[in-house]
């Protein structure tokens, strides 16, 4: 993938020297599994049904997510609950912010979630919510594990917030190359 024209400046202005906390585990933290975990799953996983706190910006399912799927901080967290899922057939993303699994995995409850393409850059409506409250993804952002002990960040990742005159990342493909996870 082509780094942008103007990928350095953004660089500089985050800060080239700032670090970088790989937030896909790393030990435990008041009890609970430290970083946000995901499950990759084929096409034949079975789609369960979710409901949304914030229901009128969040993508209708049903979504591909076992009944054991690790949620963000442990199954007692109070934290953000992230729910990552990865079908590598459809080569879709499927992502649950504050997800509780109900009757045992059979359907969830979540604050809200959003399905991305990762073959297409398209972004969510303009205001849209997502896992990551930004309208962004978080699996693409989020370095591989087997990679980020020597890897070293030399593009911009998605951020919550952008500075004026930033154009919006494309939501799919903001750094984490999907083959290692699509078919």
């Amino acid at each position: 993938m082509p780094v942008r024209a103007d990928s350095g400046a953004l660089v500089a202005a985050i800060g080239r020297a700032a670090g970088v906390h790989a937030d896909f585990g790393s030990g435990r933290y008041q009890g609970g599994p430290i970083g946000i975990p995901y499950t990759i799953v084929a096409s034949a996983q079975p789609r369960v049904p979710v409901s949304f706190l914030y229901d009128d910006e969040s993508d209708p399912g049903p979504y591909p997510i076992p009944p054991d799927a690790p949620i963000e901080g442990g199954a007692h967290s109070k934290g953000d609950r992230h729910v990552i899922v990865v079908d590598r057939d459809a080569c879709r993303l499927y992502e649950l912010f504050d997800a509780h699994p109900l009757n045992g995995g059979a359907s969830w409850h979540a604050g809200s979630g959003a399905i991305f393409d990762l073959r297409s850059n398209a972004s969510r409506p303009e205001g849209w919510t997502s896992a990551d409250a930004a309208g962004l993804p978080i699996f693409p952002g989020s370095p591989a594990p087997t990679t980020s002990s020597t890897a070293r960040s030399t593009t911009p990742c998605a951020s919550p917030r952008r500075a004026p005159g930033v154009p919006r990342p494309a939501a799919t493909r903001a750094s984490r190359p999907t083959a290692r996870a699509c078919a």
